[in-house]
């Protein structure tokens, strides 16, 4: 399974309204979660994880 997570050196991060740490709600009420390499191995290390990478 590959799946995309918003780093936290997106442009969008700290944009909004923040509602917990890491996750802001757009104006559009759309929730972002943003993620740097330690928080993505803690949030997913428990799922089989087996590599993450950062695209640019």
């Amino acid at each position: 399974m590959v799946f995309v997570a918003l780093s936290k050196n997106d442009t969008r991060f700290g944009d909004g309204k923040e509602i917990s740490t890491d996750t802001f709600e757009t104006k559009h009420e759309v929730t972002l979660f943003f993620y740097d390499s330690d928080s993505i191995e803690k949030e997913f290390r428990n799922y089989g994880l087996l590599e993450a990478k950062e695209i640019n």
